[in-house]
């Protein structure tokens, strides 16, 4: 085992470690816990990586962990708003629908497009006001904006679950810049858009979607 963890780490930095600080980002392709990816490492030595996928994800894991691994080229490129959405729709499936706006991805329940993805890219565009108006230009995010709204508190948990996410109790949703997505639940979902209790929800999405904003492989 000792001879196989050694040979991996030598051919992760025999294929890697030519390129000095501060040198273009090139693109990999690698297969890690059964998932392919392709990104560009950030950060990489003989015992850890840190690696920017294309869907703005971050990875870390140590080079014997990964399978298959090559350069693909140089410079990085993230996924187009259509391969993103294409693999939403794959990983989300049936009773869910992919809305796409000027910067924003939004995975709600079928036939929520306008409860949802508008006021997404509203409060993006506010975010940008905000600054701009203020002297600072902020730059425009790397990857499309990716949120996924539940239909339930269950859904939500189930997936959290799923993923080995711990959160406070009570959590109404979260932003990770690990996954580079919002995550939340429609806390009133038989209540009309402009009802009342709407305000729970536009507050969790204000909150989230400023992190997201801010980030800086957002």
């Amino acid at each position: 085992m000792r001879i196989i963890v050694f040979s991996a780490a030598v051919v992760w930095l025999a294929l890697f470690s030519s390129s000095p600080a501060g040198a273009e980002p090139f693109t990999i392709e690698l297969d890690l816990n059964g998932r392919h990816i392709e990104g560009s490492p950030l950060v990489w030595s003989n015992s850890n990586v840190h690696l920017l996928a294309r869907d703005g994800s971050l990875f870390e894991f140590r080079p014997q962990e990964a399978k298959n691994f090559r350069k693909l080229g140089a410079g990085f490129r993230s996924y187009s708003q259509g391969e993103m959405r294409a693999e939403l729709i794959r990983e989300f499936g049936r009773g869910f629908d992919v809305t796409g706006t000027g910067h924003y991805l939004v995975v709600h329940p079928t036939g929520q497009r306008n409860k949802w993805a508008t006021r997404f890219e509203e409060l993006y565009r506010s975010f940008v006001h905000y600054f701009t108006a203020r002297g600072f230009r902020p730059d425009s995010p790397q990857f499309p904006l990716v949120a996924i709204v539940f239909p339930s508190h269950r859904d939500f948990l189930r997936y959290v679950n799923r993923n080995g996410t711990k959160l406070p109790s009570g959590a109404l949703g979260y932003y990770t810049p690990v996954s580079n997505r919002i995550l939340l639940y429609d806390v009133t979902p038989d209540a009309d858009e402009d009802d009342s209790n709407w305000q729970t929800n536009a507050e969790t999405i204000i909150h989230e979607a400023a992190h997201q904003s801010a980030c800086p492989f957002g």
